[in-house]
């Protein structure tokens, strides 16, 4: 039987279908099967391309919160968008406000451990929870989120890319940020850091307004709450059955897991040669009969609800 190992191009996407491109595969006139970039000298050059496809469940996603492994305020006196002055979180508050009259404006940064998502894993929710001990808003809090190193530094009070504007209702002050995004561009860039900055817009009148937040130190602290899911990973490819025209596609499951295997001729239409595909922790193999025989397809391994 000859088995073409498959090569694994994962792209980290900002949305839950997340995909794997896979070599092609021709068959030539020895009956050997292999990758090729182009098809030449083929007696029947039929080509299977083959395609992982990961629709992630949310149902079926793990859950981590993960608490800030470090934080810090500093004050910009001036308005000048240099913050002078620095306040490490011993007195358990972070501060993300903006006084007319004195002393400026105030912003708070916060840094999350996140390498302990799994290599190769979807991120499917991502969100950002704070709380107040007081809050004067009437225009919300900024959180940016920039890609940080574990060790707070001034520089990180004005950094980031606006992510969302949050408003911390009374009399509990909570406020959630969706940071799905961040969080998956800052994993596919190889990050170990997620960073956020909370700043309180300027006020559209002569009044101060802010937030006085809970910081590490004191409880409840700062935390991201993530759910991913483990992509199914494709282990070996091969033609097996008369001619070898049968494509046996195996993968590694996870334990829990129900999947399910699909073919198509074009992106637009998938047709479902299999559901209730109960993943135990090892590898399974699924086959499509002749499937090597068309002119061109199309598979992909999926997450069910």
């Amino acid at each position: 039987m000859a088995v073409m190992k498959y090569r694994n191009t994962n792209k980290n996407l900002e949305s839950v279908q997340s995909f794997a491109a896979i070599a092609p595969v021709v068959s030539d006139h020895r009956g050997t099967h292999h990758a090729k970039s182009s098809i030449r000298g083929n007696v029947w050059a039929t080509l299977v391309a083959l395609l992982l496809f990961c629709s992630v469940s949310p149902g079926k996603a793990a859950s981590v919160a993960l608490l800030a492994v470090a934080d810090i305020s500093g004050s910009d006196t001036n308005l000048d968008g240099f913050f002078e002055t620095l306040f490490d979180s011993a007195d358990t508050r972070l501060y993300a406000d903006y006084k007319t009259f004195g002393p400026g404006r105030r912003n708070a940064a916060t840094e999350f451990n996140i390498s302990t998502i799994p290599t190769g894993a979807v991120v499917v929710a991502a969100s950002l929870q704070f709380t107040a001990s007081n809050a004067t808003l009437f225009n919300g809090i900024d959180v940016s989120g920039y890609s940080g190193d574990g060790v707070m530094s001034v520089e990180d009070l004005a950094a980031g890319v606006l992510i969302t504007n949050v408003h911390l209702p009374s009399p509990f002050f909570q406020g959630v940020a969706d940071v799905t995004h961040h969080v998956q561009a800052v994993l596919a860039a190889g990050g170990r850091y997620a960073g956020f900055r909370l700043q309180a817009p300027a006020p559209v009148s002569l009044a101060n307004q802010g937030a006085s937040l809970f910081s590490s130190e004191a409880s409840p602290p700062p935390r991201l709450s993530i759910r991913y899911a483990l992509r199914p990973v494709i282990t070996e490819i091969a033609f097996t059955g008369v001619s070898r025209r049968d494509v046996a596609i195996t993968f590694q499951s996870e334990a829990g897991y129900q999947y399910f295997f699909q073919r198509a001729e074009e992106f637009e239409r998938w047709d479902t040669l299999l559901t209730n595909i109960t993943g135990t922790g090892a590898s399974i193999t699924l086959t499509e009969t002749n499937g090597a025989g068309l002119p061109k397809r199309l598979y992909r391994i999926g997450v069910a609800p």
